[in-house]
């Protein structure tokens, strides 16, 4: 699980705005700043924390400021880190091979959600809009 931002529809509004008001492309790109870090900074609140803690760690975020897009997150190796959906959802009660053991199976007992990815979006997504909103508000059309 990560937090995609992308602009809808920013390749019409960026033609309107035009290449003349730098201040505008300035403020937006402020806003998906400041907003990718306070997600960031929420989901490595609410993360679970382990032994070694590298799970907090991993949590992320990319900016593509050039297209106005960014991935905020847990991740290994620039990829979504493999364990963030089973932590965020849980996992039901299921077979497993202890210690790949294939001659032996138990049940886990499954695990309790643990959302961290989903309420920092949440929390953060109305003053996202909001900021964008008020970037663009003064652009010249």
């Amino acid at each position: 699980m990560a937090v995609n931002i992308e602009i809808k529809g920013r390749e019409k509004a960026l033609a309107k705005i035009g290449v003349f008001q730098l201040d505008v492309m300035a403020r937006i790109k402020n806003q998906l700043d400041e907003s990718t870090k306070a997600i960031r900074d929420q989901e490595r609140r609410l993360a679970p924390t382990g032994k070694t803690k590298k799970y907090k760690q991993s949590i992320k975020r990319i900016l593509r400021r050039k297209d106005l897009s960014a991935k905020v997150g847990p991740m290994r190796s620039g990829r979504l880190h493999p364990l963030a959906h089973l932590l965020e959802r849980g996992t039901q009660p299921h077979p497993i091979h202890p210690f790949g053991n294939k001659n032996k199976t138990v049940m886990h007992p499954g695990t309790k959600p643990q959302p961290h990815v989903e309420p920092a979006w949440e929390r953060e997504k109305s003053n996202f809009i909001k900021g964008i909103e008020d970037a663009v508000k003064g652009a010249k059309t």
